[in-house]
């Protein structure tokens, strides 16, 4: 999302230069201190834990400052429910027939239809809000897909145990 999925949202294309980013760097970096077993000191460890505990919130408040104005017969927007349908059903429905038919391990293949079944990422406001696009859209699909899931995730597992 951070590399080539940010620069899809650019005019201009792909840039290495802007591919290597903050979030790039920072993940090449956990990938090295992982990869290592390379310990932080205490201080900075708990300062990446705190960074690291306060972006849901924060980006919670995006999500709430996109829905804030809104009236919510704005929530009954066609275009929404059918989005929200097609990503949170037909789509990991879809996705359990067709790993069905590959025979891979229960573990792996629940795992990933449980992925499929995950609401709207929530950077997706930021990145409407950072690249000039309808952040009230993404704000609206981010919360329709965040409450369906509570339903939709039970229903794509019972389904699946047929």
């Amino acid at each position: 999302m951070y590399g080539y999925g940010e620069s899809l949202f650019r005019k201009g294309g792909f840039s290495f230069k802007k591919f290597m980013n903050g979030p790039m760097i920072a993940s090449i970096v956990a990938l090295i201190l992982c990869i290592f077993n390379i310990k932080l000191p205490y201080v900075l460890a708990q300062t990446c834990t705190y960074i690291g505990n306060v972006t849901t919130p924060l980006s919670m408040m995006v999500i709430g400052a996109g829905l804030v104005n809104m009236d919510i017969k704005e929530l009954l927007d066609v275009k929404v429910w059918a989005f929200t349908i097609f990503k949170m059903i037909l789509l990991p429905l879809f996705y359990m027939f067709s790993l069905s038919l590959f025979h891979i391990d229960p573990l792996i293949e629940n795992t990933l239809i449980l992925i499929m079944c995950m609401p709207v990422a929530s950077n997706s406001s930021v990145y409407a809000l950072m690249y000039g696009e309808d952040a009230t859209l993404a704000s609206k699909a981010i919360f329709l897909t965040s409450v369906a899931c509570v339903v939709t995730i039970p229903i794509v597992f019972i389904l699946h145990t047929l």
